[in-house]
């Protein structure tokens, strides 16, 4: 059942990103970015510059490396294997499918005063994908845990806020288009429940869930 929503959700989530794409390829600024561009020039403000640096840093992927390597070195500790793996899987495999993508669309940077230097093609957002796919499956995990902690609990709006203050950051420092990070967004999500939905992850009746 859990393995259906999953798969569900997925496709969904992939579907969108499929036609965020079409639009993308067929307009050089459709009007959601042209309007979005408007909205953060209209709010540059220094002291906010500084704010969304440090925002953007949790995209980065260095940070979000070390973040999982740090988190690997916890579940292996605890024995939970099954989080090593899968976390493992969906960081290689939206660092991946990120440039894959890239590299099939080739979109140029908004052509906007940039706070921040950046390189390559824009879509999908790299530093989007990135938060949403590690916060999202860390959340997932908290989530899914039968006994919450009190630590816990506070982690939740914290991994659940993460991905979207990264995403506006890349909209804010003109790194990124609107269409770049929704469409990064929705093939992280679709990154994540596929991954989850793969037989290897299906709890046993017979087993305590990790």
């Amino acid at each position: 059942m859990i393995s259906a929503t999953l798969l569900i959700v997925g496709s969904i989530s992939l579907i969108l990103f499929a036609l965020i794409g079409f639009i993308v390829l067929k307009s050089d600024m459709p009007w959601i970015d042209h309007f979005w561009i408007n909205v953060m020039e209209s709010i540059q403000w220094t002291p906010l510059h500084w704010v969304m640096r440090i925002f953007t840093l949790f995209g980065d992927i260095l940070f979000l490396s070390i973040l999982v390597l740090a988190c690997m070195l916890y579940f292996i500790k605890y024995n939970k294997k099954k989080h090593v793996i899968a976390l493992g899987m969906i960081y290689a495999g939206y660092i991946f499918v990120n440039q894959v993508f890239k590299r099939i669309i080739d979109r140029e940077r908004p052509h906007v005063e940039r706070i921040v230097e950046v390189t390559g093609s824009s879509f999908p957002s790299g530093h989007t994908m990135g938060a949403f796919a590690i916060y999202g499956t860390l959340l997932v995990f908290v989530l899914a845990s039968k006994k919450m902690q009190p630590v816990q609990k506070w982690l939740i709006p914290l991994l659940a806020s993460l991905p979207f203050a990264v995403a506006l950051s890349r909209n804010y420092l003109g790194a990124h288009y609107m269409t770049d990070v929704l469409g990064a967004a929705f093939l992280s999500i679709t990154v994540i429940c596929y991954t989850l939905a793969l037989p290897i992850f299906k709890k046993k009746k017979s087993q305590s869930p990790e």
